[in-house]
């Protein structure tokens, strides 16, 4: 049983000896909750060499991520910690968000492990929320100014795998998601986006789709305050983990 109480750990020490006497085996936690919160806190300060995979949306970022890692980089996944993927649709088949605590609590860890590699630290290009849980600002103002690497699929390659990841799901709950982004969208664009879903025309509303957040992703770029250095590596379906990991090379030399 691991116990633990808010502050000193007083009770918690207390209760602790109970349950041993008793012949149970107990963990407790040092100093309380609170000086774990602030162990949790420190992480996010500590200083350490950042790289973003950012990319258009579709581009699969979150998979090249993936297998980075598995070659032996250190890869922080914002987007799995935050049970979403970003966008306006990224709720979409995923569990419910976890509270804001809760995602530093498990930001932190994963930072503290990934940090032990003493390797630099790649992470995907997020805004600022990723959903309804917000990237800690010491944090975020270290990826937001860090050298990345921008890959560069075809727009059909983004297209196909948009489809076959987010097309899957029913018209009704796309349609309320694409309705989330009238404003940004503008009225016409977004009516015709959500005809097409009416009429069962997927292509036609992901093609809308797909021109937005390709123009917010460029207006994005161009209003960002610090222009991070940048390489572009244009993705075909032979580009190899050791090609990305050649173009960071680069940007920190």
């Amino acid at each position: 049983i691991v116990v633990y109480c808010a502050r000193g750990g007083m009770r918690s020490q207390i209760f602790s000896d109970l349950l041993s006497k008793e012949g149970i085996e107990v963990y407790r936690l040092k100093d309380g909750y609170k000086r774990y919160r602030n162990w949790c806190l420190e992480k996010f300060s500590r200083e350490h060499t950042s790289v973003v995979l950012s990319g258009k949306t579709g581009s699969q970022k979150t998979e090249r991520l993936f297998g980075l890692r598995e070659v032996g980089e250190a890869v922080i996944d914002l987007e799995g910690l935050a049970h979403h993927k970003g966008s306006a649709f990224g709720a979409l088949g995923q569990p419910e968000q976890p509270t804001q605590e809760h995602f530093e609590n498990k930001l932190a860890h994963a930072l503290f492990f990934e940090l032990k590699k003493d390797q630099p630290v790649w992470y995907e290009n997020e805004s600022r929320l990723i959903g309804k849980v917000r990237i800690p600002d010491p944090l975020f103002d270290k990826i937001v100014i860090a050298p990345r690497v921008e890959i560069q699929p075809s727009f059909e390659n983004r297209f196909d795998f948009l489809m076959e990841n987010y097309g899957c799901f029913p018209s009704d709950e796309l349609i309320e998601k694409t309705q989330l982004l009238t404003k940004r969208m503008g009225l016409e664009a977004n009516k015709k986006s959500i005809e097409a879903l009416e009429n069962g025309d997927k292509t036609e509303w992901l093609t809308l789709l797909m021109h937005y957040y390709d123009k917010a992703y460029e207006q994005g770029r161009l209003k960002q305050a610090v222009q991070p250095k940048t390489i572009q590596v244009p993705i075909t379906e032979n580009t190899t983990h050791a090609e990305i990991i050649a173009a960071k090379e680069i940007l920190l030399s």
